[in-house]
């Protein structure tokens, strides 16, 4: 029988196979959270002001200690960028295009994880 152990250490959840999955599973909910928050406490629908709130407060999460967990599955790629695509989609004026096409119309460097 094979019991799966789960460490937290510095805020990084770890398993005794040195599998990072449940970490990112957990910062993917934060930065949904996060990002739903901004969209429902927010009056402004200015996109400069909610993408500064996002990557002020929202990025941090998924951010955090990059070097020691370090996505490098599509899978886990996708599962912490689709936060940051559901995000861009409900900015007004943006819902109609392309992911790629909005986060060129931010330019470029200043809304890429």
């Amino acid at each position: 029988m094979l019991v799966r152990l789960e460490t937290r250490d510095l805020g990084v959840i770890i398993d005794n196979k040195l599998n990072f999955n449940c970490h990112i599973s957990a910062i993917a909910h934060k930065a949904h959270v996060g990002a739903s928050l901004i969209l429902r406490s927010f009056v402004t629908r200015d996109p400069d002001v909610l993408i500064r709130a996002f990557v002020t407060y929202v990025r941090p999460i998924l951010e955090y200690c990059t070097p020691v967990w370090s996505p490098h599955t599509v899978s886990n790629i996708n599962k912490i960028e689709s936060y940051q695509r559901w995000f861009t989609k409900r900015i007004k004026g943006l819902s109609d295009m392309r992911y790629p096409e909005r986060l060129a119309f931010f330019g470029p460097g200043n809304f890429t994880i």
